[in-house]
């Protein structure tokens, strides 16, 4: 789904309600985007999407038709004029004057207008370039963008495919972390974004650190088309007016009589305003270059059913003219298959509503057509079906739901599984109207669960259908990931263990590959064969890694990121153990008649960036009945965040840290928790233990209290960290549950809470301890901090937010509070300077302070305390 304009009403619009925190246009982006995408492209599978993937706000286009939209250079240069990017700035000569490029025969891409309306692509308004292919580079076509903003940027190339177009044109992206090199294949997909990859630049980096470069180079006799590069996904600039009403009655079968036909009652167009990645699919087809055929089959009557008709139309578009449908003009990909992921509606008190599959098994049932373009039986369809269903509720009752429905599978005339004419389905997967599906749909571990099931079944559907012997499943992404000093603390030894899939006995991997961090950017990575590295550790550079594994079915999910830093003379290194893993949806409750997901409850913690997030829902009484999508009942919720993208846990918070141990002076390496809780790290190499606890707490699914994830101290923490203080290690601990979840959780033991006051020298004293994030200084005897300091409690896209923080009391005599919360001068912070060992023990999380000057501040005098300077 997505918005869309409504020309009843003159406004843009979601198409379904806001209920339970979400709406389905968002929804069902925040199973596909961070999940099931990445997993079926690392799979090697060529994924296409109708609608824009990319949520950067900025998009800079460069082409060799040059306009007022358009920010860069194209330049093209044979082997002699070839620059020399040693030197900064240096022009690039030799443009148009070589004899070698030509201009193209047909139209190529233009972004000629800031505002489209029907009928006009971009992709028929302007030219293309051409040049001949040799066996060794001799000419080379380059994209330059203007970089405004920092940041990730999806990069997409368009050309035209010809007669002589090559499948092995030679792309090569050069990025804030190095060059990344692609084959594409230009026999097919001429005219329409073909995405590369999504790359960190930097703003107004130099052109060997932003910029496309296309050569001749290939093993073909033939020709290479240049046309133009999109970086990011951009503002929505597809125009929309209203239609006169009787245009639309006459399109909906209302009104019979065409000679009443009014002209349009508005001449002024209206774009949605907001990103691309927002709207639905109708206005990315024809950004994208489909036909008006394809985006329009309402003639531009009702952008509504545009969307849905459109998805199918676009399909066949792609598949048209290849080995799939030969007889036929379009861009020449095979389409393997074609789902579309949603949800559906319906309440159901007390369980679960389920997942739903729908097909068409018969195109035209007048006429009887039941094969596709290419022979095939679309019964195929239903076999589609039955894979994916199947193992979506098989994965989901093993590893979360024993009592999830598998609902039934529809033969029905649904636009997207009838107008593809290749296999296609709609997945309905849960009902986003019902509290008991919703609370496993909101969570992130259920999104990963259900994507990979997707996955997996695709995976299985094209073995089948291309008669392979095996299909072998990416193995899971790997675990107790670990860096750590060796040589003296002249090198890193970096270490993981592979992750078990007890579902799937093929997911087994073969090799590793390590990433690494580069000016903001990661590296293409190195293949590695064992489940450990040694490598050097330079001085005063910041380091920071992520391992994926990898089998002949695929590469996996990435790990979470470890960073380390090594300063010259420093007098201690810092172990930072990654404490905080837990990713969760939010705590819900159901007391008849009233169920939901309140504000005042936790509201979770997305994985990395959450997409579904529309407002807090304020309608909890189940006897309240949908009206219409602005007035949903039992479920409704507010739209003050739903274009925002909510900042979660980026597994990233170690460099967080690590910047400000190191801007203090001192070296430090990390772990994660798991790793740390293995008993296999020597953690008396470390003068400092800092353990980010950031939103860790006992995390249950649904309302069953007896199975649960993410407690902050787990027995084999509490042991980690016992043995270490005992042996004069001296801790700091930052959390928004530091000591809730020990204390007052339902679940929590006397030794817990004992744990808590022998070992962090705290008692707990109240949770939600603050709204609006103010923390100062106090005086306490023989202890020094000073300062003002401010976290963040509100959301926002830059890091998470907390909702409650703990508040705190000392549990020892030689310990003292040596902060408080401005709002209401409860205790925030608690430190102990007794004998043995050290602590400093948050009731926030550090990496929660507002700026790098604020923490920069508090890092140092905690480490100065900490080491009794």
């Amino acid at each position: 789904h997505g918005l869309y304009y409504d020309q009843r009403t003159d406004r843009w619009q979601w198409q379904r309600a806001r209920v339970m925190t979400t709406v389905e246009d968002k929804f069902s982006a925040s199973f596909v985007i961070p999940y099931l995408l990445p997993m079926l492209e690392r799979a090697g599978a060529n994924v296409l999407l109708p609608r824009e993937r990319d949520l950067q706000s900025e998009e800079i286009i460069v082409d060799n038709d040059t306009s007022a939209f358009t920010k860069g250079e194209y330049l093209e240069y044979t082997e002699r004029e070839r620059p020399d990017y040693r030197h900064k700035g240096k022009k690039l000569s030799g443009r148009n004057q070589n004899g070698i490029f030509r201009q193209g025969r047909t139209a190529g891409f233009a972004y000629s207008q800031e505002i489209y309306t029907d009928r006009i692509s971009p992709f028929s308004d302007g030219t293309y370039r051409c040049y001949r292919t040799d066996r060794h580079a001799s000419a080379w076509a380059s994209w330059l963008p203007k970089i405004e903003k920092s940041g990730w940027y999806w990069v997409s190339v368009a050309y035209v495919t010809t007669e002589q177009s090559i499948p092995d044109a030679r792309y090569t992206v050069r990025h804030a972390a190095g060059e990344t090199h692609f084959l594409v294949n230009q026999q097919m997909g001429g005219g329409t974004w073909v995405y590369l990859g999504c790359f960190y630049f930097e703003k107004d980096a130099p052109a060997e650190k932003a910029s496309v470069v296309l050569s001749n180079e290939s093993a073909f006799n033939g020709e290479i088309s240049a046309d133009a590069v999109r970086f990011g996904g951009g503002m929505g600039n597809i125009g929309r007016r209203p239609a006169g009403l009787e245009e639309i009655l006459l399109y909906e079968g209302e009104f019979d009589d065409k000679s009443v036909i009014s002209c349009y009652e508005k001449d002024e167009y209206v774009t949605s305003g907001h990103e691309r990645f927002w709207e639905a699919a109708r206005y990315w087809l024809q950004w994208a270059g489909a036909p008006y055929n394809v985006y329009s089959c309402s003639q531009s009557l009702n952008d509504y059913s545009d969307d849905y008709n459109s998805r199918g139309e676009w399909v066949n578009w792609l598949n048209k003219g290849s080995s799939n449908a030969p007889d036929s003009v379009g861009l020449n990909i095979p389409i393997d298959a074609a789902l579309a992921f949603h949800s559906d509606a319906g309440c159901l008190i007390d369980t679960v509503v389920g997942t739903l599959g729908i097909y068409t098994s018969v195109f035209d049932r007048k006429n009887g057509v039941t094969v596709f373009p290419n022979g095939q039986n679309r019964e195929v369809n239903r076999d589609f079906t039955d894979l994916v269903v199947s193992q979506v509720a098989s994965d989901i009752r093993s590893g979360i739901n024993p009592d999830w429905m598998r609902r039934q599978m529809w033969d029905k005339n649904y636009s997207e599984s009838r107008r593809p004419e290749v296999p296609a389905m709609l997945l309905e997967l849960l009902s986003h109207q019902n509290f008991e599906d919703m609370q496993y749909g909101l969570d992130p571990r259920f999104k990963f669960t259900v994507s990979r099931a997707v996955y997996k079944a695709i995976a299985r559907f094209i073995t089948f259908q291309s008669r392979q012997k095996e299909c072998v499943i990416a193995p899971l992404p790997v675990k107790d990931f670990a860096i750590e000093t060796i040589d003296g603390g002249n090198s890193l030894m970096l270490s993981w263990q592979p992750a078990t899939d007890s579902l799937e006995p093929t997911a087994v991997p073969d090799k590793y590959i390590l990433y690494s961090r580069l000016n903001g950017g990661w590296d293409n990575g190195r293949r590695i064969d064992t489940t450990c590295i040694v490598l050097p550790f330079p001085e005063n550079e910041m380091l920071s890694y992520k391992i994926t594994a990898v089998n002949s079915g695929g590469e996996s999910m990435d790990s979470e990121i470890l960073s380390a830093y090594r300063v010259w003379g420093s007098e201690a290194t810092v172990m930072i153990i990654n404490g905080f893993d837990r990713i969760a949806g939010p705590e819900g409750f159901q007391s008849l008649p009233y169920a939901g997901f309140p504000d005042w409850l936790d509201r979770g913690v997305g994985d990395g960036t959450e997409l579904q997030y529309v407002g807090a829902q304020h309608d909890f009484d189940t006897r309240n009945p949908w009206i219409s999508d602005d007035s949903a009942g039992w479920g409704q919720s507010d739209s003050d965040y739903e274009f925002l993208p909510i900042a979660g846990n980026t597994r990233d918070f170690p460099f967080v840290h690590g910047a400000s141990i190191s801007a203090a002076g001192y070296s430090f390496v990390s772990c994660s928790r798991a790793a740390a809780e293995s008993h296999r790290i020597d953690f008396s190499d470390y003068e400092i233990i800092d353990l980010i606890l950031g939103e860790q707490k006992r995390t249950y699914w649904g309302r069953n209290r007896d199975r649960y994830e993410f407690e902050t101290f787990s027995p084999d923490l509490q042991s980690v960290l016992k043995e270490y203080t005992a042996n004069g290690g001296n801790l700091f601990v930052s959390g928004a549950y530091v000591a809730t979840d020990n204390w007052v959780d339902c679940n929590a033991s006397e030794d817990d809470r004992q744990f808590v006051k022998d070992v962090l020298r705290i008692g707990w004293r109240a949770d939600r301890a603050s709204q609006n994030g103010a923390v100062h200084a106090v005086y306490a005897p023989g202890v020094t901090f000073e300062g003002e300091y401010r976290f963040l409690q509100t959301l926002n896209d830059s890091i998470y937010s907390v909702e409650s923080p703990d508040a705190l009391v000392p549990a020892s005599p030689e310990a003292y509070t040596v902060m408080r919360y401005s709002q209401n001068s409860n205790s925030a912070a608690v430190a102990c300077p007794a004998d043995g060992y050290r602590t400093m023990v948050c009731g926030f999380p550090f990496e929660t302070i507002e700026t790098e000057e604020m923490r920069r501040s508090f890092m140092l005098q905690v480490l100065d305390f900490l080491l009794g300077r």
